[in-house]
């Protein structure tokens, strides 16, 4: 089943200020961009130790995640 979302307020808005319309349809992909890290990491990648960064709250991180 395909979903079909529209926008008709925002392309009224878009219409009304002389924008030209854009047929491009958005990009589909994980909802978390973090979300295949996490699940590489939690089956065990191994990573390296330059890849960690210490956060704001001095935590050690990868790819901002603590």
């Amino acid at each position: 089943m395909k979903i079909e979302i529209t926008f008709p307020e925002l392309e009224d808005l878009a219409r009304r200020m002389g924008a030209k319309p854009s047929r491009r349809s958005p990009s589909v992909g994980p909802l978390d961009p973090l979300e295949e890290l996490r699940k590489e990491l939690e089956e065990g990648k191994e990573i390296d130790l330059a890849d960690i960064e210490t956060t704001t709250g001095g935590l050690l991180g990868i790819g901002g995640e603590q």
